[in-house]
């Protein structure tokens, strides 16, 4: 009888071994089939796929619910109730058959999305050889556009810049740039996402316009350089607020153009300009355009303040696409800065989805007398259009002299060599002889009619040469440098082109040889460069810049050097070389103050850029012949926070289970 028991025992002991199998695989395939599954419907792969070895704890977890708890002895009245644990007493084995228990299957799937989580799985939509990629990030001032879901445009694209870089394989290399109103190389190349994805947090906005030519001409020698057997990519991170890149540059075959944004929701102060009145006691007025990029008619309030006083305000209503220009009469302002800026009719609303260009900057410039010189043999051509300014002073001069030229604010060479050294002051050149070396002449023509021009151009604003007639001519090469103004069939015969940073004018026609003079075109184009020249502060600083251009200082001495303070309060000092000093840090908007020993002056720095105002993204990059689409290309996303996330909500049930008993 004893020997039937002990055979009994055993075979029970067997039979639960057997059924404690049984009900361990099948508590670990519950637990991981809903993961499995996953991993085979989204194509997941594991970055770190030595990580899953964390699953083999389970082995552990399971071992102990097997082991018998001790239990303390307790007199009880009977052990009826009790038969299941009498049964567990009496067995001399130290392990428990294994049963089935809700703790024990979410401390399994706990640790089985725990396990997931530590192999890195990403969601590989496509997958990508081993590249060498290098990436270009806008971060220009449209970047600043506030998208739907809260982020600005150069937050996506900093997110999928992470994204990239986290999806990439063993042996992938990447080089990043970030472009602005320059283009910088941010990281060389590397194949370590740390140093990448430090570097992509850093990456801040640099108002100013998008120069993706400089980026794509950086893009070109850097890939370039690399081994012919590389497989190479470039991806750009853009909204695409650039003209089309004329030139066929060497890129690789595989080129991303990933379109950052959707909203077109925006208005815009284009221009602002300071006039001031040829009266004894000035009297300034501002001529102010406003542009409605979006899809939908705005009403708007366009104010004008110096400092914190109003000036004016204005109601302006503009359709879809529609400009209009405003002028404010200011009257007799003392000098100084003056802010105009949009805003909605309720003060608590939101205006548009990019701020930076609601607010636009001008400096009223001090009253007082400025010397034109005129080197020509034919003065009055110019006296009727220059001389009736009363802020100016015409003189006319024989022949050029760096002394007797110093003081003056634009000097006039009508038919006169070009000196060897140019003066530090804007010029206008009317069919100089000697034109080489800056530009250079072409062919002779004539006659002909301009039927093209710069609209653009600041100096002709306003200015319609479409009636001037030219005798004689000669075609202005324009090179790397120069800017065509007026065209006659293709050849430019008026061109601007800069020497150490200022601007000068040339005309490829003798002012006798066409009907220019006759027309009312004339007198305006002369007031532009004049107003342009006269629009340069005491120390020779133009009162208005572009975000990013370098400000030229011209002062009377070498040795001297100024202070500027930029919007922020910030100081910085700069060194005069040769008589001419310059200020690179026009990086953001707004009113900087030139210090000097003699006193303080203004300018005003604004945006003024209808690409980077007009914010609806792109659909295609145009490089040279070569036509890019906008696409939203799927990369390798990891999704191990996620399942860290439902792993510690699928604790937080266990414990409640624990807890309550469930």
């Amino acid at each position: 009888m004893t020997e039937d028991a002990g055979q009994e025992k055993t075979a029970q002991r067997r039979s639960a071994k057997v059924s404690s199998l049984k009900t361990a695989l099948g508590l670990l395939l519950l637990t991981t089939l809903p993961l499995l599954i996953g991993h085979l419907l989204l194509d997941v792969s594991f970055l770190n796929p030595w990580g899953l070895l964390t699953f083999l704890l389970a082995f552990i977890v399971i071992l102990f619910y097997l082991l018998k708890r001790q239990r303390k002895p307790r007199p009880v009245s009977t052990l009826f109730f009790w038969t299941e644990v009498q049964k567990d007493l009496d067995a001399s084995a130290p392990f428990q058959k294994l049963r089935r228990q809700l703790l024990l299957a979410l401390q399994l799937f706990i640790l089985a999305l725990l396990t997931y989580a530590l192999g890195k799985p990403v969601l590989a939509f496509q997958r990508r050889d081993a590249t060498s990629t290098l990436l270009i990030i806008d971060v220009s001032s449209s970047m600043q556009t506030m998208e739907s879901d809260r982020r600005t445009r150069l937050e996506v694209a900093r997110s999928l810049a992470v994204d990239r870089i986290n999806a990439m394989n063993s042996g992938d290399r990447m080089m990043i740039v970030t472009v602005g109103s320059a283009a910088r190389a941010l990281q060389p190349w590397t194949e370590y996402k740390e140093v990448l994805l430090r570097s992509v947090r850093k990456i801040t906005i640099e108002e100013g316009k998008t120069r993706l030519d400089e980026a794509l001409l950086l893009a070109a020698a850097t890939l370039r350089s690399r081994a012919a057997t590389e497989n190479l990519e470039l991806v750009v991170l853009s909204d695409g607020a650039t003209e089309d890149l004329q030139g066929n540059l060497d890129l690789p075959e595989k080129v991303v153009f990933q379109k950052i944004g959707e909203s077109n929701d925006n208005l815009a102060i284009t221009q602002l300009n300071v006039q001031t009145s040829d009266e004894e006691a000035p009297k300034h007025s501002l001529f102010t355009t406003v542009e409605n990029f979006s899809s939908r008619e705005r009403t708007v309030t366009l104010s004008a303040r110096r400092f914190e006083k109003l000036l004016g305000a204005r109601k302006v209503t503009l359709g879809p696409g529609e400009s209009r220009s405003t002028l404010f009469r200011l009257g007799s302002v003392e000098s100084g800065p003056i802010r105009v800026e949009l805003s909605a009719l309720n003060e608590k609303a939101k205006l548009d989805d990019l701020a930076l260009d609601n607010r636009a900057f001008a400096v009223i410039p001090p009253a007082a007398k400025s010397e034109v010189l005129v080197l020509s043999k034919d003065p009055e051509l110019f006296e009727r259009a220059i001389a009736a300014d009363e802020r100016i002073v015409m003189k006319v001069i024989p022949s050029y002299d760096a002394e007797k030229a110093a003081g003056a604010r634009l000097i006039i060479f009508d038919q006169v060599p070009i000196p060897e050294v140019l003066p530090p002051v804007p010029c206008l050149f009317i069919m100089p002889p000697n034109l080489e070396g800056r530009l250079s002449w072409g062919d002779s023509f004539g006659p002909g009619i301009v039927n093209s021009w710069n609209r653009d151009y600041e100096r002709m604003i306003y200015v319609d040469p479409s009636t001037l007639a030219i005798r004689r001519a000669r075609q202005i090469v324009l090179g790397e440098t120069g800017l065509s103004l007026m065209e006659v069939d293709g050849k430019a015969v008026s061109a601007a082109f800069y020497d150490r940073d200022i601007e000068h004018i040339v005309l490829g026609f003798a002012l006798r040889e066409s009907n220019w003079p006759l027309h009312l075109s004339f007198p305006i184009f002369l007031r532009n460069v004049v107003t342009s020249a006269l629009n340069q502060g005491r120390d020779g600083h133009p009162y208005q810049v572009e975000v990013g251009e370098p400000l030229p200082i011209r002062l009377p001495r070498s040795d001297l050097g100024v202070e500027v303070t930029n919007p922020k309060g910030d100081i910085v000092k700069v060194v005069a070389r040769d008589g001419l000093a310059f200020f690179p840090g026009t990086k953001e908007s707004g009113v900087y103050k030139v210090s000097q020993a003699d006193g303080d002056s203004f300018f005003a720095v604004n945006l003024f850029d209808r690409r980077e105002s007009n914010i609806a993204p792109k659909l295609r990059l145009k490089v040279g012949r070569r036509l890019h689409e906008a696409r939203e290309e799927s990369v390798q996303k990891q999704i191990f926070r996620p399942i860290l996330a439902l792993a510690l909500l699928v604790l937080l049930v266990e414990f409640a289970v624990w807890k309550y008993r469930l």
